[in-house]
Order: structure tokens, then sequence, then C-alpha cells
């Protein structure tokens, strides 16, 4: 019996330290985002909130973020180093999803980071939901536009 008791009495001493882990992080969790640099500069609740690139370009990147998603903190390094160096052959609309649901609905967003990738000649799209590394932007936009990086 008093082994039984020891076993519970460890259990307990986990649970307890999982529930301080949780709270902890959940404290954290605003202070990273709102001293974070990498949250999209303008977070206005226009929409889009920004456009950069080539607004002339055919391909079009339509970007729905959230104030509130982690993911897109690091999406926002990856958008903006892409388009410094190929910004010429493609377009980034950037849209908070929290001010801009009519326009995520209308391309089956659902989630943040969301990607709609555009092409203006033929108003063709695919829509991705998820958050993709630097290299499948990359991609995508070479494929899309034939100009490789």
């Amino acid at each position: 019996m008093a082994e039984k008791y020891k076993i519970q009495k460890k259990s307990l001493k986990a649970l307890l330290i999982w529930i301080i882990a949780i709270a902890i992080f959940l404290l954290l969790v605003p202070l990273i985002k709102y001293f974070s640099p990498l949250q999209p500069a303008d977070d206005s609740d226009s929409c889009p909130s920004t456009i950069l690139g080539n607004q002339d370009a055919n391909f079009q990147i339509k970007y729905f973020y959230s104030s509130n998603c982690l993911h897109c903190m690091g999406e926002e390094i990856a958008i903006n180093s892409l388009i410094r160096e190929k910004g010429n052959i493609f377009s980034v609309e950037k849209y908070n999803i929290e001010f801009c649901s009519d326009e995520a609905s209308k391309f089956g967003v659902v989630s943040t980071p969301s990607f709609v990738f555009f092409d203006k000649k033929t108003n063709e799209y695919f829509t991705r939901n998820s958050y993709l590394p630097r290299d499948a932007l990359e991609n995508t936009v070479c494929k899309s536009t034939g100009s490789c990086f």
C-alpha cells in the first residue's frame, strides 16, 4: 500500500509541474508576441493591410495572418526576404484575418498562416492553409512565374 501511495504522489508532482509549465507558457506568449519585431508592421483593419512587391506582376500571393498566430511571426521572415530578393516578379497582399474574414472566405482560408496563390491573367488560384517554409514559397513562385531563383 505504501508503494501505491508513492506512485500517486509522483504522479501528482508530475501533474503539478505540467500545470505550472503550461501556465508559464500561456503567460509568456502574449509578451513574446507584443515585443516581437516579426509581427506585420501595418496591422490595420484595411483589407489588405499591406501590399509588397510588384503590384503589376501577374502572380500574386494573398497572405492571411493573425496577430494571435505564432507561426505567422516566422512566416514574416520568409515573405520579407523573398520580397527583397524577387519582389519584382510577384506581389504579396497581407490580410489580417481578424478584419478580412470575407476575403478569407472567398478563397477557402480556414486558418493562419494561409496563402492564396493567384494568377491574375487566368484568374486561377490555389489555397494553402498551413505554414510554408521559405523554400516551399520559392518553389511555388518559381513554378508559377517561370522565374526561378
